[in-house]
C-alpha cells in the first residue's frame, strides 16, 4: 500500500514537472512569435512611411494590407497585454486607413507609438 501510494506520488508530481516544462516551453513560444511580430508590424510602419514619403498609393496599400495581417495575427495570441496593445495597433492603422482614404493628411505617429508599445510588451 505504502509501495502505492508513494508511486502515485511520484507519477503526480512528473505530470506536474511535465506540465510545467510544457508551459515554459509554449511561453518561450509565444515570446519568440511575438518579437517576430514586433519586428514585422515596425517594418510595415515602416514601410508605410516610406509609401507615404514616396506618394505610392500602390504601396501604402500593399503595407497596410501586410500590417492587417501581422495584426490579425497577433490577436490570436493569448496574452491579455498583447492583445492589449494589439487592440491599440488595430485603432491606429485603422485611423491611419480612413485618413489616407480621405483628405486628411496621414499622421504615422500613433501607429509608430503602438509599434513601440508593441515592442516593449514582447521583449
Amino acid at each position: 500500500m505504502k509501495k502505492t501510494r508513494l508511486a502515485t506520488a511520484a507519477m503526480a508530481a512528473l505530470t506536474v514537472l511535465t506540465a510545467a516544462g510544457l508551459t515554459t516551453a509554449c511561453d518561450v513560444q509565444q515570446a519568440v512569435d511575438c518579437a517576430r511580430l514586433s519586428l514585422a508590424i515596425t517594418g510595415n510602419v515602416n514601410d508605410i512611411q516610406q509609401a507615404v514619403n514616396d506618394n505610392d498609393p500602390d504601396a501604402f496599400e500593399a503595407a497596410t494590407d501586410e500590417l492587417q495581417a501581422n495584426i490579425d495575427e497577433l490577436h490570436g495570441m493569448e496574452d491579455a497585454e498583447v492583445q492589449e496593445v494589439g487592440d491599440s495597433v488595430a485603432d491606429a492603422a485603422d485611423t491611419l486607413q480612413v485618413d489616407a482614404e480621405g483628405t486628411v493628411q496621414v499622421d504615422l505617429q500613433p501607429i509608430t507609438d503602438a509599434a513601440g508599445q508593441l515592442t516593449e510588451v514582447c521583449s
